[in-house]
């Protein structure tokens, strides 16, 4: 996904460039272990 968005804030320079990341923590493992009930997959932002 992608936005884009106007910011005016006198506190930044013009051409300051803003990121924001979102990272999914996801199990790779053998099915039996069941990893996913203790370690879900989850957004960190």
């Amino acid at each position: 996904n992608t936005a884009v968005a106007l910011i005016k804030n006198k506190a930044l320079k013009p051409g300051t460039v803003l990121l924001e990341l979102i990272y999914v923590s996801e199990v790779v493992a053998p099915r039996s272990l069941q990893l996913g009930r203790y370690l879900p997959p989850a957004a960190l932002r």
